[in-house]
Formats: C-alpha cells, structure tokens, sequence
C-alpha cells in the first residue's frame, strides 16, 4: 500500500485552486472560503485530519461564491482517509464523482476510490474505478499491479479473469496461482493457455512444454499391472485377477500381430501386485527412463505413483480401465483410453436433449463413486436445459426392488366408465403414463437393469419414456433380447467394438485356439489398447496428444474411434441399441458439442 499512497500523496500536494475560478467570485465572501480552505489545508499537512475534516466541511457545498467546494470536498474526503475512516472517505470520494462529473481532477478521486476498494478487497469495483481514469494511466496500472498480482485465491482470479480476460495483472496472478498448486490440482492445460496468450515467460511459471514428437526407429511400452504372478495357481480355470491377466493377454496378443508387420516397438512388463512399495521400486528402475509410454497401473496409490514419475520425466501414461477423471488430474501425459464418467454424462445428457421432448426425467444410480459422478454429472448437465429431475436416488444392492416398487406401483380407484355403482376398482398409476420423458440408470448392475425393465415393461407406456442403461446390460446372463429391443432401450457403451471387424476376427480365432474360449470384454480392450500405441507410436511418435491436436479424430481399430483433441478421456461414448437381435450403433453428437456441454 505504501507505494501507492505515496504517489496519490504526490498528486493532492500539487491541487491548488486555479487562479482563474478566484476571479470570477465576489471578493467578501470568496475570502471567508479562502481562509476556511487555507486553514483545513494547514491542518491537513499538520496531519490533524479530524480538524481538517471540521474546516473543509463548511466549504464543500456549492455556491456561486465558493470555488472551492470540489477541493474542499476532495480533501475532506482525504482527511477522513488519513483519519482512518475510509467509509466515510469513500463515500465523499464518490460524492466528489457524482455532484462535480466535469472536475479536471476527477481522475484523482477515481484512483482514490480503486485505492480503497482495493484495500477493502473488493477487486471487481477497484477495477471499475480504474477502468474510468482517463489520464492517470500509470498511476492506475500501478495501484491495480500492487493489490492484484499477490492474490493467491485461484477460484477469485477465475471469477476476475472471466470478466477480464486482456488483463496482464489478473492474468499474471491466475498463472503463479496455478504454477504453485499440486500436480493432481495444476490444470497445465489452462496455465499454459494464459501463458502463451499473454506472452509470458514458459519458465517463470513452470509450464509443462510436450516436446516435440520425434518419429524414432524403436519404441519402449511399460505394462504395470498387478498380475499377482507368484499367488496364481498352475491350475486351469478362472483366476481372481482374470479381467487384469485379460487385459495383459490381449497386450501380448497385439504386441505379437503389430511385430509381425513393424517390429520397432519392445514390450516391458512389470507385476506392480497392487503394493505401493513394489511400484515405487519398480519406477526407480534406470530403463523405465527409456519408456515411451506406460499401461497401467490399475490402483489408486500405485496410479498416483506412476502419475508423478511420468509427470516428472514426461512419458506418457495410460490406464485401460479407469472412467475416474481423477486419474488423470492435472497430469498432461496421463490419459485414459476410454471415456470418463464425465463425459459419458455429457454424451447422454446431449444426445436426451437433442431427441426428448418430454422434460420430466428420472435417474437411478448405484453405489460405486464413479456411478454417483456419472450420475450427478447428468443432471447437472440436464437441468441446465431445463429438465426436471422427478427422482434422483441411490439404490443400494439389498434394495434393487424399489426402482420396480416406484416405477410400477399403482393405486385403486372405482371405474368410473362403469355406470354400476357396485362396478370393480382398477389400477391405476401413481407416476401417471407417459408423464416422464426417460429415465436414466448410472450403474451396471444386473439387479437394477432387470427392474428397471420390469417396471418399464409392466408399465406399458414404453414408446413413450425412455430408458438409458448401460453396455453391460447386453452382457447379463437374464438379459432378454427381445424384451429389451421392444422396449427400445439405449445403452452408452464406452466399449463398444465394432462388428463384423477383421481385426477382432482375428484375435477371436487365435484366442480360440490358444484357449478354446471366446475373448472377454477385458481381452479385447487390451489388444485394441495395444494396436492403438503400436499404430500411434509409429505414425505420430512418442507423443501422440501432439498430433492429435491437429487431426482432431483417429478412427478405430476394433472400437469405434478416439478422440483425445479436448482433454485426456477418450471423448468419443457410443450409443447403441438391438435392432433385430443385433447391437448397432446410434448417432452422438460430435466430440466438440459434447465438451461444450461439460463446460
């Protein structure tokens, strides 16, 4: 503050009363003001500002022979400043504004009024008054500079960047905050935004600069899963870990078709067992360095270790299951190669907005943390459209039954067709017909599928709500085909693999052979996984976010597509449903819209 109160005192020293105004005055009465005006100045620089203020106050009305009301009024509102009363100051500040709008020296208050809104922190005003200096420009981006660039409060600078978005201040002080948070909290993205929008110093500030993306002649893929290797039995049959040993099947399957057309990419594996201290040992091996990329791990605190490692030595990571946006945080080069929870939302929510046209709506979700986001994350998106949620609700495992209970439930009246005053009672809705538009169940859960569709299909008003589930609904051993294609149920499907494909042809007929069984859901994720980084790899280089920047859509391999040009989630989310007993895809709306929307 002193900086600044020292320049203001600068300025008020040299206001004086110009000659010209004491001229134009009756002479008895313009020097009953001047001494009056002499004195509270002599007060003022005696520092009796209580004193001054008593002296200035009898001239700071308007009258045709008191030219010194503007001053008098200015420095009344000074002293009250110096005094310690910086309400009172303000106010006349903005009394001086209001009754004399053509005063030459108007910006003075103007700096006055920014210089304690300041100190009051209430920067959105201090900035107003700013703004409205014409001449004092120096003076002004010097106060605005002293108040603004220390503040650290990151949620505060948004709030002020948003509304100022040209300014350097503002926007030096949103990057340090920024700079100085956490990796799992930095938003690198954004932070090197207003650094290269502002023209600052990359290094000032700590941004994350993804080199440039170097097509070598050989490439290094880490696998770190929890394989659990020495607790499995030497025994056939199904394993605890089966969807992890899936998953690194189908990397292995991949990695041996890609080798066999271009055999540039070496395939290191490592069994994290799910145990932070191993994970950290295996990160401190000198040939992870060498690594491009890395899968996995699968954990929270191994993840998070791994996370840190490839955010420190800027490799990429990827995990193959996760929809948690949290596994990426702020991380630049951790990835997730399906959607997040997020982002399905968006994709539903985007897809509901653009066909119902019933606004009334119901969501179920289940237990997990990643169904509540889902969930939640719908209507947040939802509501903005003006949907209205009827029901909201979690449903837990032992109490599947009340989605039937509610959605079916129904109620006696006498049947009022029937003229027989003894005539029967019928049934009647409690959510009447075709009164909810959809209704949408963030879970996978076989218990909460099969009454949902009870319920819909005991309703009878099916053509007339809609029900979004999930893709492993077509997965469930009670899932009846026929009663789910009549009731047009649409499912978001994250891991939707197009068929017939030659590609997945393939890996069924070896898998076939090698295991006399179908691949699973987690088989086939890992070797499109794999075919993607080895297909990546080799067009793009080691950093394949660079070129997806530019082409914007990778078209897929086994899965419909990736799209990686907003964020770090996959943000391409099928939507299918049966038609004929077979699972075909249905338009989305495109990746663009859908960030939109999550916004």
């Amino acid at each position: 503050m002193g900086v600044t109160v020292k320049y203001l005192s600068t300025i008020l020293l040299n206001l004086v009363v110009p000659v010209a105004l004491l001229a134009q005055v009756n002479m008895s009465s313009l020097q009953e003001f001047q001494r009056a005006y002499a004195n509270g100045k002599e007060l003022f620089q005696l520092e009796k500002y209580e004193l001054a203020m008593a002296a200035f106050e009898g001239i700071t009305g308007q009258h045709p022979s008191n030219p010194f009301a503007e001053y008098a009024s200015y420095y009344y509102a000074l002293s009250a400043y110096r005094a310690g009363n910086t309400a009172l100051a303000r106010d006349m500040f903005l009394q001086v504004s209001r009754k004399f709008p053509n005063w030459q020296q108007l910006d003075d208050c103007y700096l006055w009024l920014a210089q304690i809104n300041f100190e009051n922190e209430d920067y959105f005003q201090g900035i107003f008054y700013i703004e409205k200096i014409t001449g004092e420009q120096e003076a002004g981006s010097s106060i605005k500079n002293h108040f603004i660039r220390p503040i650290r409060d990151i949620d505060l600078l948004s709030d002020l960047y948003e509304k100022y978005p040209e300014d350097n201040d503002i926007a030096w002080a949103l990057a340090k905050s920024i700079s100085e948070q956490s990796l799992q909290e930095k938003n690198h993205r954004w932070l090197n935004d207003i650094v290269v929008k502002h023209g600052f110093d990359a290094e000032e500030f700590n941004t994350v600069q993804i080199a440039e993306s170097v097509i070598k002649d050989r490439y290094t893929v880490a696998v770190l899963l929890p394989l659990m290797i020495d607790d499995l039995e030497p025994i056939r049959g199904r394993k605890s870990n089966q969807f992890i040993l899936d998953i690194y099947e189908g990397i292995k399957l991949a990695h041996e078709k890609a080798s066999e057309d271009r055999d540039n990419v070496d395939l290191l594996v490592y069994d994290t067992r799910r145990d932070s201290a191993i994970t950290a040992g295996i990160l401190q091996q000198q040939e992870l360095l060498e690594a491009d990329i890395i899968i996995g791990p699968l954990y929270p605190q191994p993840s998070r270790l791994a996370s840190e490692f490839a955010f420190k030595n800027k490799i990429n990571i990827i995990n193959p299951l996760s929809s948690n946006s949290e596994v990426i945080g702020n991380n630049p080069f951790s990835f997730l190669y399906g959607p997040s929870s997020e982002t399905v939302a968006a994709t539903v929510a985007s897809y509901i907005t653009n066909t119902i046209t019933n606004k009334n709506a119901i969501i179920y979700y289940g237990e997990s943390q990643q169904d509540s986001v889902l969930a939640h994350s719908y209507r947040q998106i939802i509501e903005q459209d003006s949907f209205n949620i009827v029901i909201c609700q979690k449903i837990i495992r032992e109490n599947t039954r009340q989605i039937f209970d509610t959605l079916a439930a129904t109620y006696q009246v006498r049947d009022t067709l029937d003229l027989n005053p003894e005539s029967d009672f019928i049934d009647v809705l409690v959510i009447e017909p075709d009164s909810i538009g959809h209704v949408f169940v963030a879970s996978a859960a076989g218990s909460m599928a099969s009454n949902v569709i009870s319920a819909i299909e005991a309703r009878g008003d099916s053509l007339h709500m809609q029900v979004i589930g999930n893709e492993n609904w077509l997965d469930l051993r009670s899932s009846d085909y026929q009663v789910m294609e009549r009731l047009g149920i649409i499912y978001a499907a994250p891991n939707y693999f197009t068929q017939p494909n030659t590609l997945y042809t393939e890996l069924r007929d070896k898998y076939l052979e090698l295991n006399y069984t179908l691949p699973t859901k987690n088989v086939t994720i890992g070797y499109d996984l794999m075919l993607f980084l080895h297909r990546s790899l080799s067009l793009y280089g080691k950093y394949f976010q660079v070129a997806a920047l530019e082409d914007e859509f990778s078209s897929g391999l086994i899965k419909s597509g990736y799209y990686y040009q907003q964020g770090n989630d996959n943000r391409l989310v099928p939507l299918v449903k049966l038609e004929e007993s077979r699972i075909v895809e249905i338009p989305v709306p495109e990746a663009q819209e859908i960030d939109d929307l999550k916004e």
